[in-house]
């Protein structure tokens, strides 16, 4: 193993251990989801772990009911971070190592709400699943018979 490659796994850990209250809500948001839409939940892990020349900073892996879950099952964390991070806005301090702290959590809270991309993946898999297209179209049916009808006034 070079000395190269050992630098950047050092650096994939710091990363893992600052960015860890980020991933430990980033993982939980689509645990919670994975549960409230009854899929069978397989292994969960917030420990960060090298693949190769990468690092997994977490995992949920799940089966869902329907493959269509796995949209919302996916990007669960595009709600859940900026709803804990605005949680924690919410709460200011006088201690000026606590405001420090308390502004860390929300930026990295707030960045640990980008999709990954096995995310992106599983997002994409539901939707074009045959229910990802029959509740796609169901939606755009409804959503076209609420528009009101087109007038042309000249």
């Amino acid at each position: 193993m070079s000395r190269f490659h050992v630098r950047i796994r050092t650096i994939y850990l710091i990363r893992a251990v600052l960015g860890l209250p980020a991933t430990i809500i980033h993982e939980f948001a689509h645990w919670v989801v994975a549960l409230v839409l009854f899929s069978h939940i397989r292994s969960f892990s917030i420990i960060p772990r090298f693949e190769g020349n990468s690092i997994i900073y977490g995992h949920v892996h799940y089966i869902p009911k329907l493959l269509v879950f796995c949209i919302p099952i996916s990007l669960a964390p595009l709600i859940i971070n900026p709803g804990v991070a605005w949680l924690i806005y919410l709460y200011p301090t006088n201690y000026i190592l606590l405001e420090i702290l308390r502004w860390y959590l929300i930026i990295i809270i707030l960045f640990g709400s980008v999709p990954s991309t096995t995310d992106i993946k599983y997002a994409l898999r539901g939707l074009f699943s045959l229910s990802g297209i029959i509740v796609f179209f169901t939606v755009l049916l409804l959503y076209v018979n609420k528009l009101p009808p087109f007038k042309l006034t000249i």
